[in-house]
């Protein structure tokens, strides 16, 4: 599953220092760019701002105290992400975080996508920043597939609705937008009362864009359930709520970007 020796591979055996940090599991490539343009990351005891900074061996790099150093293997891995769980490294907070589940396993970590506390499904996590960066640029076009249960005080115009999910809708000055959708009836609760199954993928998200474009319908949403990334299903890892597992390399070549 992707063990490879990490060995600079870059000319004159040196690397760029957003990527090696990155590959330091300090996070994507625009996180690590933030904390070098802060002062944060020292090399050879001296704060580096530089971006175009090449790092050798033999440089000695340390963020916070402490040394950094590339690790041998990278993990990948799949959550089964509860509701009522936040995806959030923030520390003195009351609400349970993804990262809780993991224990001493979670250093390095980065998630690939948020869901938002009361979303649930499939939360892809790797200490391999380069992986994060092609799962999560909206360039790679990953597509993600998304469940939602949703209620509507009246009939809903399902062509009306499949339009607006499929060629956009304007919100806060950003369009948000579905690659596909498919609407089915799920149950009729009473003559004034529907619920609905809507199946959607994204290529590209926005901050919590699903209940927002669900709002901007008039629909509420009962349930927000992330069961596919690329070509990787939730129900074929047979992970319960709150389990995870490390991810087999026939898995990753699932999601396209290794």
């Amino acid at each position: 599953m992707h063990n490879k020796s990490l060995e600079m591979i870059l000319e004159s055996d040196s690397m760029r220092i957003n990527r090696y940090l990155a590959r330091c599991g300090l996070g994507s490539r625009r996180k690590v760019e933030e904390l070098i343009r802060n002062g944060l990351i020292l090399v050879n005891d001296q704060v580096c701002t530089d971006l175009s900074r090449r790092i050798v061996p033999a440089d000695r790099v340390l963020f916070e105290g402490q040394r950094l150093a590339l690790p041998d293997t990278y993990r990948y891995l799949a959550f089964h992400k509860p509701v009522d769980v936040i995806v959030s490294r923030r520390t003195g907070q009351a609400e349970k975080s993804v990262f809780d589940f993991f224990g001493d396993t979670s250093r390095g970590l980065v998630y690939a996508g948020r869901l938002d506390k009361m979303s649930r499904g499939l939360l892809i996590l790797s200490d391999d920043g380069s992986f994060i960066h092609q799962l999560t640029h909206p360039g790679h076009k990953v597509p993600r597939h998304y469940r939602l249960q949703v209620h509507s005080e009246s009939a809903l115009d399902v062509e009306h609705v499949s339009r607006c999910f499929i060629e956009g809708i304007e919100d806060q000055g950003e369009l948000l937008q579905a690659s596909q959708m498919r609407i089915t009836t799920l149950d009729t609760e009473s003559p004034f009362s529907y619920r609905y199954t809507i199946d959607v993928t994204l290529h590209t998200g926005r901050k919590r864009q699903l209940r927002r474009m669900c709002q901007l319908c008039n629909l509420e949403v009962l349930d927000l359930f992330r069961y596919g990334i690329g070509d990787l299903r939730l129900a074929e890892l047979n992970l319960a709520s709150g389990q995870w597992c490390a991810l087999q390399r026939d898995e990753l070549d699932k999601l396209s970007v290794l």
